[in-house]
This record gives structure tokens, sequence and C-alpha cells, in this order.
């Protein structure tokens, strides 16, 4: 029960720490073609290092099998995020 728990804990914070970094990336915004409203700060080392920590964390706790499993569902949300800002 705690496993699961840390894990979902673990790909909710890295998901925030994702979209975060595809909300606010220059390129992305630049093909979509969304308009300069207001200079958007980012702040790329805090995104990865959100994206990371939680892995780290479940590492540190002895938590293999939630961090294996966090590991291959932020992946694939990463993969499918790129997939999806691309579809037109």
């Amino acid at each position: 029960m705690i496993t699961s728990t840390l894990y979902l804990c673990a790909l909710l914070v890295s998901l925030m720490g994702l979209g975060y970094l595809a909300l606010t990336d220059p390129k992305r915004r630049r093909i979509a073609h969304v308009p300069k409203q207001s200079p958007v700060v980012r702040i790329a080392s805090l995104g990865w290092s959100v994206v990371a920590l939680p892995g780290a964390v479940l590492l540190l706790l002895g938590e293999v099998s939630a961090f294996v499993c966090w590991l291959g569902v932020i992946t694939v949300a990463g993969w499918l995020l790129v997939v999806a800002a691309f579809r037109h």
C-alpha cells in the first residue's frame, strides 16, 4: 500500500514538472503559434529537478519497484507529450 502511494505521489510531481517544461518551451510555443502576451520565465534546471527528484527519493527510500514503475511511466508520459504536441 505504501509503495503504490509513494509511486503515485512521485508520478504526480514528475508529471507537473514535465507539464511545466512543455508549457514554457520556447520552440514548442513558437511552433504552436502561441502569441507572446507576456514573457514566460523558464528555469529549465528547476523543471528537470522537479521531474527527476521523485525518482531519487524513491531510490533513497529503498522503493525499487516503485522506482521502476515510475521510470517507465514517466518515460512514456514524456513521449506521449511530444507526440500529442506535434499532432495537427
